[in-house]
């Protein structure tokens, strides 16, 4: 869970991210408040560990679910 101090560094982009109209924005804008306290919402950060391709083809042909282990430094960008 995202604690208190770094709320701002979260809460900015993931709106401007997810409503990158203004208008909209401010539609959907919950307060900081919502997220930290007794507020009902919450941000996380995911850190996987793994991560894996779906063969979508053969799980479509066989139903055999099959994945193609991606390492993880290969999706960084940069």
């Amino acid at each position: 869970m995202v604690g208190p101090d770094a709320l701002t560094e979260h809460h900015r982009p993931y709106y401007e991210l997810n409503f990158p109209d203004e208008t909209t924005r401010r539609e959907w804008l919950l307060p900081l408040s919502d997220f930290h306290g007794e507020g009902p919402r919450r941000f996380y950060v995911v850190q996987p560990s793994h991560w894996w391709l779906l063969d979508i083809d053969r799980r479509l042909h066989d139903r055999h679910d099959q994945g193609i282990t991606v390492p993880l430094q290969s999706l960084t960008t940069g």
